[in-house]
């Protein structure tokens, strides 16, 4: 019976053990007391489905830190190939920027694709410094917004205490009339992602709103630089840039 059971961690091998020695004893049992097949396949489905919640309570959270089978490695490669398949395009275009170009990134269709939200929030944490996380990550909406929900995601399910943020390009207007959005408060420490980074513009207008609260930024960090004076932006100001990608890892120069 026990050999349907996939055991990939030392409490699942344990529970397999249990549950097939009770599957066993259930089946001896009802052969001595003449009760039908029936029954005792009743008993082993129902062993077997306990079994499968077991599994999914052990796969919480809570207990991801205790199993090092659970740890994700972030797939750099998979991610440079999806972002090629999907968010490269070729054309003539205008950039939020205002420059024009031959070639546009829309990584909207990655950071709000599933598998590759993950790979960006899994990449993301690397780069945050473990002995010195910040408070929060956060940006610029809209594009900063899915980012934002991807890193402290996969930072919950890592057991890494991490707010997010969400920064107004104009305040809504009423209620609280404020630009940024999240649950950060002065003193706090903050990272700032983003998707593109051409020139900086819209990270440094994030930068000067959240700082208006009080808020020290530590640093920026963008999924791809296009290498067009972003970083060299930042720099001047005092914020250092790193990003997942730059445009020469998808060949453009």
């Amino acid at each position: 019976m026990y050999r349907y059971f996939k055991a990939q961690t030392s409490f699942e091998k344990i529970l397999v053990q249990k549950t097939a020695l009770h599957t066993e004893n259930t089946r001896v049992s009802k052969i001595k007391n003449g009760k039908n097949g029936k029954n005792a396949r009743g008993v082993i489905n129902g062993i077997a489905h306990f079994a499968n919640i077991v599994r999914l309570l052990y796969n919480t959270p809570a207990i991801l830190k205790n199993d090092e089978t659970m740890a994700a490695m972030y797939d750099r490669e998979l991610l440079r190939t999806l972002i090629l398949e999907k968010s490269l395009k070729f054309g003539d275009f205008t950039l939020a920027s205002g420059k024009k170009a031959t070639y546009y990134l829309d990584c909207r269709q990655i950071t709000l694709d599933s598998i590759g939200a993950k790979l960006i929030g899994e990449g993301i944490l690397e780069l945050l410094p473990p002995n010195s996380m910040p408070h929060a990550v956060g940006g610029m909406s809209i594009g900063a917004d899915p980012i934002t929900a991807a890193v402290i995601t996969v930072a919950a399910y890592r057991n890494i205490p991490l707010k997010g943020f969400m920064v107004r390009k104009q305040s809504k207007g009423h209620g609280t009339n404020q630009f940024v959005e999240g649950p950060i408060a002065s003193g706090d420490h903050v990272v700032i992602v983003e998707d593109v980074v051409t020139t900086g513009g819209s990270s440094l207008d994030a930068i000067e709103k959240v700082e208006a609260l009080g808020v020290k930024v530590d640093g920026v960090i963008a999924i791809i630089d296009r290498l067009e004076g972003g970083k060299e932006m930042f720099e001047a100001k005092g914020y250092a840039l790193h990003s997942l990608f730059t445009v020469r890892d998808f060949g453009i120069s």
